[in-house]
């Protein structure tokens, strides 16, 4: 019988990697038998296993003529796995090859003559000697340089075209051509190393078998790069690897036994490790389907998500397109109604005068909401600017009352300030905070029926913040619509009650722009028929 013990460690080696590739060049293979890449990488591991095999076969069957054969059925099998390693490079790792027909042509033509030229006389003519260990030391013949220009040129220009592509590709394909180039790398060095260097150099020809090892390295990275993410079907194919593995075992077991009672206790756990199979492979079946459902649906729910962002951008692009087309027409409507009341164009009669006040006056509402659809859109497509500058902001919060003032007391409330003595200079863009500011102040009048409203301007050094505050004795805020007022279309309930042409867009657009300074804006309010408090707080300069 033939013990462990017996087997010489390179051929236990040889027969290893072997078993390691054919079971990597399986898995790659069924996990997408459609897919050129994993094709062409299970031919490869089909030409390294031959080649492999080659190795040991021409070491350890002592004939002569044998040995030859087999050594050139090792010249043989790596001008196809050189050949299978530049188609590889061409097609790693998204399955789109460069290779165009003259370059097919020629290629192939290539790897045919130089795989023929193997099998002949003209590389290898015959065998001048054995070493101890068994290793053939072949004649070579003037035809092993077109060899070696073949096998260099699938290599060399293999690793090109694959650097050429990890300087261009992004994130999960760089990391896929690196794995491949780190084992292409381990290989090549290992043949420099084993080949060159112990047997050229120092004539130690048993190290040739151990390249076998360094080859596997190559399957074993390249393997990773190609099912790295694809990972769930790779845990079905591996289960179903490890139960059919463990079903041959036992009737192996079950075949060999000495008595019949071996013969039945094999048999039972023959009987259970099917049954135990079967359910293990429909349950890791079922949560790599369910897995592939929830990825799916992750995938198309990215896929909506990014619609949806073209849509939104889209509707962004709409309504600025729009507003635009609308501001001018309405800016004419206001300026004739403005000039039509200021007698510019002849005495106005009485029963003209209430309307051409409604005309003006809703132009004037109508050239806010339009102006604050346009600063939605320019805050969500990022092209809102801003003009940093150094003022005082009492002098802002003053032109904003005074401008104010006649609308306050047309509509019967009374505007009282307090405003800080000393400058409160801030940096900021001005014609933002005056229209935040405008904003505030508007909205407190127009949630307002009867009452007043009172503005205070403070500045605390210590802080180093100023804050503005606009109080009024308005219709209030419920505790629960406050930490949505300042999102985009949210408006109080009863608030169309007040005011029926507001957008819910004002308090947003002033928020934006407060953010954009590095300030806070909030509100506060004791409840509904209360009134409310809003505030604004930015730095000093």
């Amino acid at each position: 019988m033939l013990q462990i013990s017996n087997i010489p460690p390179i051929l236990a080696v040889g027969v290893l990697t072997i078993f390691v590739d054919i079971i990597l060049g399986v898995v790659v293979y069924l996990n997408n038998r459609k897919s050129s890449t994993n094709i062409i990488f299970a031919l490869l591991n089909l030409a390294t296993v031959f080649l492999i095999s080659s190795n040991l076969l021409g070491t350890y069957i002592p004939d002569l003529t044998t040995k030859l054969f087999w050594v050139r059925m090792v010249m043989f099998s790596a001008v196809c796995l050189g050949y299978l390693f530049y188609l590889l490079a061409k097609t790693f790792p998204n399955n789109k090859t460069d290779i165009n027909f003259p370059d097919a042509i020629f290629s192939t033509g290539v790897a045919i003559l130089a795989g023929i030229l193997t099998l002949t006389p003209l590389v290898f003519s015959g065998i001048t000697g054995v070493s101890v260990d068994g290793v053939p030391s072949p004649k070579a013949e003037p035809g092993i340089i077109i060899f070696g220009i073949a096998v260099f040129y699938f290599v060399f220009y293999g690793l090109y075209r694959l650097i050429v592509k990890y300087k261009r590709a992004k994130s999960v394909e760089k990391s896929q051509i690196g794995y491949f180039l780190v084992g292409a790398g381990i290989m090549l060095s290992s043949f420099l190393v084993f080949n060159f260097v112990f047997v050229v150099l120092l004539n130690i020809t048993v190290s040739i078998n151990f390249t076998s090892v360094f080859v596997s390295t190559f399957i074993v990275f390249t393997s990773y790069a190609i099912l790295r993410y694809g990972l769930l079907n790779i845990k079905v194919i591996a289960t179903q690897l490890f139960v059919f593995s463990l079903w041959i075992f036992i009737l192996i077991r079950m075949l060999v036994a000495n008595d019949r009672v071996e013969l039945i206790s094999n048999l039972v756990l023959f009987v259970l490790t099917v049954v135990v199979g079967i359910f293990l492979m429909r349950t890791v079946v079922q949560e790599v389907e369910q897995r592939e459902k929830i990825q799916k649906l992750a995938e198309d729910l990215e896929k909506a998500n990014e619609r949806l962002k073209e849509l939104d951008q889209l509707k962004s692009e709409f309504v600025s397109l729009a507003t635009h087309q609308i501001r001018g027409p309405l800016t004419a409507i206001k300026g004739y109604a403005s000039l039509i009341i200021e007698g510019d164009y002849g005495e106005l009669p009485k029963s003209f005068k209430e309307p051409i006040d409604t005309i003006y006056e809703s132009s004037q509402s109508l050239v806010v909401i339009v102006e604050d659809f346009l600063n939605v859109s320019r805050i969500e497509q990022g092209k809102m600017k801003y003009d940093f500058t150094s003022f005082d902001l009492r002098d802002l919060v003053n032109e904003v009352i005074t401008e104010a003032q006649p609308i306050i007391e047309k509509k019967g409330l009374t505007i009282s300030a307090i405003i800080c003595p000393k400058p409160v200079l801030v940096k900021a863009d001005r014609g933002k905070i005056k229209q935040v500011v405008g904003n505030i102040i508007d909205n407190s009048v127009k949630y307002t029926p009867k009452g007043s409203i009172s503005v205070s301007l403070t500045a605390d050094r210590t802080t180093n913040k100023a804050l503005l505050q606009v109080k009024d004795t308005g219709v209030g805020i419920r505790a629960e619509t406050i930490p949505h007022l300042f999102q985009k279309f949210s408006r109080a309930e009863d608030a169309s009650k007040v005011n029926i042409l507001g957008t819910g867009l004002g308090l947003y657009v002033a928020s934006q722009m407060i953010k954009a300074h590095g300030g806070r804006i909030w509100v506060e309010s004791p409840g509904e028929g209360l009134g409310a408090t809003f505030f604004v707080e930015l730095g000093l300069a």
